[in-house]
């Protein structure tokens, strides 16, 4: 067998985040193909097809994001089964993310040393800043990194903060450092490459070290680039090709109904599955179910929520309901889609149409143009998917 592995990363506007995933491949062996999941080119499927033209029979589909949210667990799985029907000569793999490692932690604490002040341990406080997510797993994966970082490390205190989409913000988890007095902060941006989020983040620390000067602040260089990625990245294709080292789902929103998570239950899972069940090939007869012929989500997390965006779901959903639709077009409350400050944001699968900006008065356009006459509404539209 021929293997070659297709790494697959989140994209970014800046290209240099873009390159840093390119840089990445070229420290793996072998074969290796990279794409994006969205904002950049080429696309994850794209990658993968050029898996299989450069001769491999076997690809591995490693998703080079670092928690299990919602790309590792349904973009690149979906990835993978379109693939497997565009080639049923060739196995496809999906492997699970970065996750906690000890690899990763040991990046982290080679981050932190490469910074650390000659302040000593119990002076000095680090403050692990992640993207932020609406995937409560993600998070949670996060605080056991930072807290498998801080054992027996002598340190201050080591606090956690997200750069959106959740809490506590960089400000809040900053203000809970100060009150230990420490005589220096080492932030480290648990990230994989530079970007858009990374120019914010240190804007953001420059201004609270400017009103905080008897404190010391120094920034880390993003996890991604660090030696220990790539070999976590191996392992987890071996585990993948191998049958072992399975995501865990126990505490998954789209799998088990968490509180304050009861409406992403088999959500957007829920979508994937059924945009996958239209490519799969028909096992039996009859079903004893019929899939919707679209998904349509509508962000309600706060930014949107501030901005209309029930409304906007109220009115699609009596559109729907007054054409006899609700049953071909399902709409479903997300939350944060990633798109603060230009929402309020709507995606339409499989499709895959994201627009922004959206009021309740667009709706009716919306309706008739793209989900009656297959039209997108291109006054609109964010970005399209695939």
């Amino acid at each position: 067998m021929t293997r070659a592995l297709a790494l697959i990363g989140h994209g970014s506007r800046r290209q240099r985040g873009n390159d840093e995933l390119r840089a990445l491949a070229d420290r793996l062996p072998g074969v290796v193909t990279t794409g994006f999941i969205e904002l950049a080119e080429p696309s994850a499927e794209q990658a993968l097809d050029a898996a299989v033209a450069a001769g491999a029979d076997e690809v591995v589909a490693v998703p080079a994001v670092l928690l299990a949210a919602s790309h590792a667990k349904n973009d690149v799985p979906l990835a993978v089964a379109q693939a497997r029907r565009r080639h049923p000569g060739v196995r496809f793999y999906a492997a699970r993310p970065l996750g906690v490692h000890p690899g990763m932690v040991r990046a982290l604490a080679d981050r932190f040393a490469e910074r650390a002040p000659p302040a000593p341990l119990d002076r000095v406080a680090a403050l692990i800043v992640g993207r932020g997510s609406s995937d409560p797993d993600a998070n949670a994966d996060l605080h056991k990194i930072a807290r498998l970082f801080a054992e027996r490390r002598g340190l201050l205190t080591v606090e956690v903060a997200y750069i959106g989409v959740t809490t506590p913000t960089v400000e809040e988890a900053f203000a809970a450092l100060l009150t230990r007095r420490p005589k220096a902060v080492v932030v480290l941006p648990y990230l994989l490459s530079p970007g858009v989020l990374v120019e914010r983040l240190q804007a953001q620390l420059a201004e609270l070290a400017a009103l905080n000067p008897r404190v010391q602040v120094s920034v880390a260089e993003v996890i991604g680039t660090h030696p220990a990625v790539a070999e976590v990245l191996l392992e987890r294709a071996d585990e993948a090709v191998s049958g072992v080292g399975g995501m865990s789902c126990d505490a998954c929103k789209y799998r088990a109904p968490m509180e304050g998570f009861t409406q992403d239950l088999g959500g957007a899972q829920a979508l994937r599955k059924a945009a996958a069940h239209l490519t799969l090939p028909t096992q039996t007869e009859t079903h004893s179910h019929v899939p919707p012929k679209r998904h349509v989500l509508v962000c309600v997390n706060r930014d949107c929520l501030d901005r209309g965006s029930v409304g906007v779901l109220n009115a699609l959903r009596a559109q729907l309901r007054s054409a006899g639709m609700d049953r071909a077009v399902r709409t479903t409350r997300v939350m944060c889609m990633g798109r603060c400050g230009e929402g309020p944001a709507v995606a339409v699968y499989p499709d895959g149409v994201w627009y922004r900006r959206v009021t309740a008065d667009d709706v009716p356009e919306l309706f008739s143009s793209h989900l009656v006459e297959n039209r997108p509404v291109g006054r609109l539209i964010d970005l399209v998917l695939g």
